[in-house]
């Protein structure tokens, strides 16, 4: 068990730095080694640490599969998570499985079944009552609610994430949940204003790029995070009409998502394209765009256009 556990510490790590098609494969081989333990004969406290380390390994092979478009292979590796943390009674991993669901549907901008299972995820963590991740259910039901257009929903949720990270403790979080931090926090913050600023009010968009500013510069270490702050922050200038700040920073995302094997980086890049697209008079914007066409001609992760998708 401690194996499986170092190892998915190890692999999670390297999805946050590289992305999912740096070690998906890596993690499906770990996968199927650790499922041929489930069948050992053990106690119960030692089933129970079992069957949640392999659901928590099948927890990540959903998410790396999930950030190279293989969706399918992501909703197997969730079912088979979801099966093993409930019989182990781990409501903490239950709520991380419920979190990744929700990100899946909201990446391909299916809201309202996003928000159940941000709901759903919510309730297993006041079950296990753990802060942190209730702040990680709480940000994302905000982003939600700001895609739908719901400014007070989006605001309050997001109220209730900041009053429940500054309550957290990180040395009492479970693993799937280690990695939000106050600039992970920052960088939801951001995004919320960018989507609420799309759909309800331009004005959000003062909030939202120096909130995004700072969380891409704090994430020197995590590409995929840096990239999407960066174009979240780029779709914000243009929303503010300075195209010429959103070229740079978009070919800085650019620069940044090259280092990064996602799908969903490249996906969120062809968003930031349809948005440069709606300023064609613009040079600065045709630039940023044209830019973003070439990247996605030669990135190597492989994924479906959509126009409909953003973070």
């Amino acid at each position: 068990m401690a194996r499986i556990e170092a190892a998915t510490r190890v692999l999670r790590a390297w999805d946050y730095q590289c992305g999912g098609g740096a070690c998906y494969d890596a993690v499906v081989t770990y996968v199927t080694w650790a499922q041929r333990l489930l069948g050992a004969a053990t106690t119960e406290p030692v089933g129970d640490r079992l069957r949640t380390s392999v659901a928590d390994l099948h927890c990540l092979a959903g998410w790396t599969a999930f950030d190279i478009d293989r969706v399918d292979q992501a909703r197997r590796h969730f079912d088979d998570a979801a099966r093993l943390a409930q019989f182990a009674r781990n409501d903490a991993l239950v709520a991380g499985i419920r979190y990744r669901r929700g990100r899946v549907h909201l990446h391909h901008n299916a809201l309202d079944a996003a928000r159940v299972d941000f709901q759903l995820g919510q309730h297993a963590a006041q079950a296990c009552a753990s802060a942190l991740p209730a702040a990680i259910l709480h940000a994302n039901q905000a982003w939600v609610a700001a895609k739908m257009g719901l400014a007070d929903d989006a605001l309050a949720s997001l109220g209730k994430g900041l009053d429940d990270f500054t309550r957290s403790d990180p040395a009492d979080a479970p693993g799937w949940a280690a990695f939000f931090d106050i600039n992970d926090l920052l960088a939801m913050s951001g995004v919320i204003y960018a989507d609420l600023a799309r759909s309800v009010d331009p004005f959000y968009a003062r909030a939202a790029i120096p909130a995004l500013t700072n969380a891409a510069d704090g994430y020197s270490q995590m590409a995929r995070s840096r990239s999407f702050s960066l174009v979240a922050l780029a779709a914000s200038h243009l929303i503010e009409h300075d195209a010429d700040r959103a070229a740079a920073v978009g070919a800085e995302a650019i620069a940044v998502a090259l280092t990064v094997r996602s799908s969903r980086v490249r996906d969120r890049l062809l968003s930031l394209k349809n948005m440069a697209d709606q300023h064609r008079d613009n040079a600065d914007a045709r630039e940023l765009s044209e830019r973003i066409a070439v990247f996605a001609a030669v990135s190597p992760a492989h994924s479906r256009v959509a126009s409909q998708r953003s973070r």
